[in-house]
């Protein structure tokens, strides 16, 4: 597992984090609050079947998404991958995440097993 500090330094306990995402980022105001990533995969090839579900003001979370994030023209997609569990086993999955132009992807997570 890895905690964010309030200092923004990046702590890991003795827990794995393998699965640590490459496209999670660390918030602007992590300085602030405590962070921990519970993501338990790693996606292994590109996404494909890429398409959105909604865009702008139809996505519930949109006020969240710009107060985090910043404002931008926000779409929430959903995708297919290959994704390496914690435990080192690979997956097909379906995704779903949020994306902005300029912002990129945002809080991908893992909807359903494909295979």
């Amino acid at each position: 597992m890895t905690i964010i500090l309030k200092s923004g330094k990046i702590k890991t306990t003795g827990e794995s984090i393998r699965g640590a995402s490459p496209f999670f980022e660390v918030p602007p105001f992590a300085e602030h609050c405590f962070w921990i990533i519970l993501m338990k995969f790693a996606i292994v090839d590109a996404v494909t079947e890429i398409e959105s579900i909604a865009t702008g003001s139809s996505i519930r979370e949109i006020r969240r998404l710009r107060k985090l994030y910043g404002n931008g023209n926000w779409r929430k997609k959903k995708g297919v991958a290959h994704i390496q569990l914690s435990s080192g086993k690979i997956r097909l999955a379906e995704l779903h995440w949020y994306e902005a132009h300029g912002i990129g992807r945002k809080e991908i997570k893992r909807k359903r097993y494909l295979d």
